[in-house]
């Protein structure tokens, strides 16, 4: 009885919208204001889902996988399939949004008029843009919880439209074929020195785990020139010296290690230990300084300190004589000055502890 109805109403009150296989019929205004709304929810769907698999922190997700956490299993497979995902989510957006216009503009044809249509094209613009596009991506940047609850729906969707992805990918390889991009990595050095920077000041990084990774970066381009200790403000012996002073400096320096040079100190001869010193003094009172010191060991003061460090450590060296280029003598540089670029202050046994108060006046 509907049906004929329908039959008898003429033709030029009859308005028939075709979208999707659904047919729009004048009867059925409510249907058309959900089927709008249901398209708006789509598009914003894809556009939230499309930047929050974007930005998410694949480092976490992978925690969250591996803890066993069975969405972010699904999540961590979009994020390794990210072509095929986005491929799905530009479909998606642009069904919704063609669907969106086209009912407006029949909608708006059918109750006002065509003349009425650029005003619907102006608000349905505003409204796509609102809710489809700024709030969905601002809600969906790095949400690491909607993208978890959303990946089974994001995973179904992918393999329905599978056959229309195949097809939009070949195109896409093609052309990525025919220009191809540099083979570049995502982030430079220079990027990701600014990136930390920007973390710590956020107070998302501690100031020390913010200096440990920017020295860390700093590490293989710094030189020995940059860091050693100039001759004339090491305490070095001359191997010429009475043994009295030679065992007077050694006790009131205290260093750990000293060059030994003859009669000038552009002339190094070696290396002696203070530990080693006091183990052959308490045998003898008469100690020979070239019976004791190890060979020196020289390095350039152009040469890398990450290649330095590793060459001592291989050596089991602790110091080094610093050269130039006319390899003339011009410091020492410690295993320690090397590690210090990279960690900060180092405590040695030979440091002074300064005194600190304590409870009731006392001092320790």
């Amino acid at each position: 009885m509907y049906l004929k109805y329908i039959q008898n109403i003429p033709p030029m009150v009859q308005v028939e919208v075709n979208f999707i296989g659904v047919e729009y019929m004048d009867s059925d205004g409510y249907l058309q204001v959900i089927i709008l709304f249901l398209l708006l929810i789509g598009a914003s769907y894809c556009a939230s889902a499309e930047i929050t698999f974007a930005s998410i922190n694949e480092i976490k997700l992978r925690k969250y996988a591996e803890s066993g956490n069975k969405k972010a299993k699904n999540a961590l497979d979009i994020v390794n399939n990210f072509d095929s995902a986005l491929t799905t989510l530009l479909i998606g957006n642009n069904i919704t949004h063609i669907g969106f216009a086209s009912l407006v503009t029949a909608l708006t044809t059918k109750h006002f008029g065509i003349s009425y249509v650029k005003y619907s094209t102006i608000l349905s613009t505003i409204v796509v843009f609102l809710f489809s596009e700024m709030i969905p991506k601002s809600f969906g940047k790095s949400n690491m919880n909607y993208a978890l609850s959303i990946s089974g729906s994001l995973k179904v969707f992918m393999v329905l439209f599978k056959p229309l992805n195949m097809v939009f990918m070949a195109v896409s390889d093609f052309f990525s074929r025919l220009f191809p991009s540099d083979d570049e990595p995502l982030i430079n050095e220079e990027e990701f020195y600014e990136i930390v920077k920007s973390v710590g000041e956020e107070g998302k990084l501690s100031l020390e785990k913010q200096e440990l990774v920017l020295s860390a970066m700093d590490f293989n381009v710094k030189t020995v020139k940059n860091i050693y200790q100039r001759i004339e403000n090491v305490v070095a012996i001359d191997i010429n010296w009475p043994f009295d002073k030679i065992k007077e400096v050694i006790i009131d320096s205290g260093y750990s290690r000293y060059p030994v040079y003859d009669k000038t100190t552009d002339k190094i001869t070696g290396i002696v230990q203070k530990k080693e010193f006091y183990r052959n003094l308490i045998k003898s009172d008469n100690i020979k300084l070239k019976d004791i010191e190890h060979d020196p060991y020289f390095v350039r003061e152009n040469d890398k300190i990450d290649v330095v460090l590793k060459k001592m450590n291989e050596a089991k060296n602790h110091l080094a004589i610093v050269l130039d280029g006319d390899k003339k003598v011009k410091g020492i540089v410690s295993v320690e000055d090397i590690l210090e670029e990279l960690v900060g202050e180092i405590w040695d046994e030979e440091d002074e502890i300064s005194p600190m108060e304590i409870s009731g006046g006392d001092v320790l």
